[in-house]
């Protein structure tokens, strides 16, 4: 087997070997962005670790991903034939984080020099917009479920928790390899008072939350995890990323949901 595993060099070779070798278990398609993918840990190892490792996963996350870049283009049409040609029995997605403060965090803000207070240097206009594209790319992620083989398949989301604007970006090897994403736009839009940097990330967090909890509830088999004050401080890796032990604790999050999902395999788990 372990053999067989080496040669199954891409993610769908492995995934349709593991698909043969283990019949009986859960098959799961995974998209996502960094929340999914980030290295060392991730919410999907931590939750493939919760199953003891008995679900099939057909993993397509990718660090960086903006969930309006999963949904078009080469992406889209990936995830679009991996939905027609397979059945699966649990869809997780994770995305969003990475349109609201990623690296074009900057276009949304306006220079603190023409005054008032925080919200005052949100431009709404542009918020608002990018909030649609986003709801737009989650409604598209549904319309692909039911127009393949899936479609009483349920989708499990999730919210962010607040992040931290900072100078701290993710580094590996001691090197600063991407990011900081938020600081940077803040800092050149002259927006320099932590508390005032967290306000903002924060706000722009909480009104995508309040966007996907909403779209849960008006469409069949969407399931929402609220992940909003789960994190200490502490439990942040960098800006945007959770240390192990944040993923570790977001995870668990799922375990309501996913007992009632898939409870063979997740009935035991405790709380």
């Amino acid at each position: 087997m372990a053999i067989a595993r080496k040669n199954e060099r891409t993610p769908l070779q492995r995934f349709n070997g593991d698909r043969r070798r283990h019949p009986d278990r859960p098959v799961v398609l995974c998209e996502g962005d960094s929340w999914f993918a980030y290295p060392g840990t991730n919410l999907v190892r931590e939750l493939h670790a919760l199953s003891r490792r008995k679900m099939t996963m057909l993993n397509l996350q990718d660090n960086g991903d903006e969930v309006t870049e999963m949904l078009a283009g080469k992406q889209r049409q990936k995830l679009r034939k991996r939905l027609a040609r397979y059945r699966f029995d649990l869809i997780l997605f994770s995305g969003g984080g990475n349109d609201m403060v990623g690296e074009e965090f900057e276009r949304l803000l306006l220079d603190a020099g023409v005054g008032g207070s925080w919200r005052d240097w949100i431009r709404m206009d542009r918020f608002e917009r990018r909030l649609g594209q986003i709801r737009d790319s989650y409604l598209d992620l549904i319309g692909l479920r039911d127009d393949g083989k899936n479609p009483a398949c349920p989708i499990v989301v999730h919210g962010y928790d607040r992040p931290h604007p900072s100078p701290t970006g993710f580094k590996l090897a001691g090197l600063n390899v991407s990011g900081p994403w938020m600081y940077p736009g803040l800092v050149k839009r002259n927006i320099t008072k932590p508390a005032d940097q967290c306000r903002i990330a924060g706000f722009c967090i909480d009104a995508f939350n309040d966007m996907i909890r909403e779209l849960a509830t008006e469409h069949e088999h969407v399931h929402y995890i609220a992940t909003p004050g789960t994190l200490k401080r502490t439990e942040w890796a960098d800006e945007i990323h959770p240390t192990r032990a944040g993923f570790k604790k977001l995870s668990r999050k799922y375990l309501p949901t996913l007992r009632r999902l898939l409870p063979a395999t997740f009935r035991s788990q405790p709380s």
